[in-house]
């Protein structure tokens, strides 16, 4: 048995991602976001976390990067890609016509512009940790709607008026299980190296 952390709450697309690798026995722990999935493990809570590292329409994810270049040093052992879908989540008996405040992560707003633009132009765009915390906060937060997974409308009994709303049919979330330095897996012939490189002086033209 294993114990995971990963990013949270549940529901989101790295728990999704988690359960493609993980066996029927394992312990999976959501976390409120990277830094402390990524500390569970520094500080033996879990034996490894997967949290999400790069988006094909978005880029990178920029806290991850620094999580991992920073404090005690952690190894990446495994990559997840997961097909991402984007669903309108509201709470059941709302209308769409009642939707003025729209929560979800930057990088899951970045990815459905175009529908917010043409289908509700007005709407306040409110950030959180992620989607599926977008979906768990809905009823008591004060926002009308959230743009998070199919998978948090079932996890948090939600409705979606529109789905697959995302601006790129082929979007993808690439995924790193990270944990602490020991035997990595053999070579697969598909393998990345990451490099983290620091500059010694800061100052204007230093990189």
């Amino acid at each position: 048995m294993r114990r995971y952390a990963y990013l949270g709450p549940a529901g989101t697309f790295t728990e999704e991602a988690l359960r493609t690798i993980a066996e029927p026995s394992d312990e999976l722990h959501p976390y409120a976001n990277v830094t402390a999935a990524l500390n569970a493990v520094r500080s033996s809570q879990a034996d490894q976390a997967l949290v999400p590292i790069e988006n094909s329409v978005e880029g990178v994810v920029a806290r991850t990067l620094d999580e991992l270049a920073i404090g005690e040093p952690l190894v990446i052992y495994k990559e997840i890609t997961l097909p991402v879908s984007f669903s309108l989540l509201v709470a059941k008996g709302k209308e769409s016509s009642q939707v003025k405040k729209i929560a979800t992560h930057p990088h899951a707003e970045a990815q459905c512009r175009s529908f917010i633009a043409k289908n509700y132009p007005d709407a306040e765009i409110i950030p959180t940790s992620s989607t599926a915390a977008a979906a768990a906060d809905l009823v008591k937060s004060g926002f009308d709607a959230a743009i998070a997974s199919p998978a948090a409308a079932k996890e948090y009994g939600l409705s979606a008026i529109a789905n697959n709303i995302g601006d790129n049919d082929g979007a993808v979330t690439r995924f790193v299980l990270a944990g602490k330095p020991g035997l990595v897996p053999a070579l697969s012939g598909h393998d990345r190296t990451s490099l983290v490189a620091f500059i010694g002086a800061d100052h204007a033209g230093a990189l």
